[in-house]
């Protein structure tokens, strides 16, 4: 071979590691930190005094509404922490709850509250003021009984999901409370839901639910046809989920406490260890909400929300 043309192979195995380099999965690696700015509630603080909260939601505009579980409440925040309203007590009414479990007000105009204890799903807009109750009706089908919701999710379209925890399946609901069909139920061969734990609406109209069960991320197409099984990393599942704009998910897992983030494609991009962020210790996080780059943990046990910046440089 001349040396013109072993020069010019060399140039071209130069120019195709790095398009190799360039293209691979590592270069979706991103730079991606957090850092500690503030916590809510806990000891001390006389206005959002929590009892074993369990889920929290925030809208387009910024307001955080929080299941304030053991004081059977629904609480509204501003984006700074500040209490604007609450709606609730111990109770059977249009305005009461028997421990609310889930929340959620991801569209911006409907807050959706999963009363555990009654059996039913509470409808109420922005401000908190009820709209309807959903719960069994003699005219639904015979097997869509709504036992014990755990979690609820809105659809683009305003259509409900939401998860039976007394027989392990989602439901879900047109934008006026009919019955559309169940998903994960014990005929759905391998899609069935052993103990679904939370529900998550991905931008592509996907619902993925993980479920503790199986250790895995059940994922359904918006028609409810079972698409696949996402096991992720270790610690994944169960942990908790939270969409990241358009960019990817955030997921906390546990033991230990890590903030594992990826593209929307499934491709990690970063794992944080949060023992080493500067911020209050960490004990039974249950909820964790994305807006406008930052992360908001609820812990249960603490009954604080802990609010972190998420930093990308690229």
């Amino acid at each position: 071979m001349s040396r013109v043309n072993e020069s010019v192979f060399r140039y071209l195995g130069r120019c195709a590691l790095f398009l190799i380099l360039f293209f691979s999965p590592l270069s979706l690696q991103a730079d991606i930190s957090l850092q500690y700015i503030a916590s809510w509630g806990g000891d001390g603080d006389n206005e959002i005094r929590l009892n074993r909260p369990q889920a929290l939601s925030i809208t387009p505009s910024g307001r955080i509404y929080i299941a304030d579980t053991g004081n059977h409440q629904i609480l509204m925040l501003d984006a700074r922490g500040k209490v604007l309203s609450r709606v609730g007590g111990l109770g059977w009414g249009k305005d009461q709850f028997d421990s609310p479990v889930a929340v959620d007000a991801s569209n911006g105009l409907d807050v959706f509250v999963a009363d555990y204890n009654n059996r039913r799903v509470l409808r109420y807009d922005k401000d908190l003021h009820f709209i309807a109750s959903l719960q069994r009706q003699e005219t639904w089908p015979e097997d869509f009984d709504l036992g014990f919701p755990v979690d609820v999710a809105i659809s683009p379209q305003g259509e409900l999901y939401c998860i039976d925890g007394e027989n392990n399946r989602v439901l879900k609901f047109d934008m006026e409370g009919n019955p559309l069909f169940i998903l994960g139920d014990f005929d759905a061969g391998e899609g069935r839901l052993i103990e679904p734990s939370s529900l998550l609406m991905r931008p592509d109209r996907s619902l993925w639910v993980p479920d503790k069960g199986t250790g895995s991320v059940a994922v359904f197409d918006e028609y409810g046809n079972f698409s696949h099984h996402w096991f992720g990393h270790s610690g994944m599942v169960p942990g908790l989920f939270a969409n990241c704009d358009a960019w990817g998910i955030a997921i906390l897992t546990q033991n230990p406490f890590q903030m594992v983030f990826m593209d929307q494609s499934e491709a990690t991009l970063q794992r944080l260890d949060l023992a080493e962020i500067p911020m209050p210790s960490l004990k039974n996080p249950v909820s964790m909400a994305y807006y406008k780059s930052r992360l908001y943990i609820l812990d249960q046990a603490s009954g604080q929300i802990h609010v972190l910046t998420v930093q990308r440089t690229r």
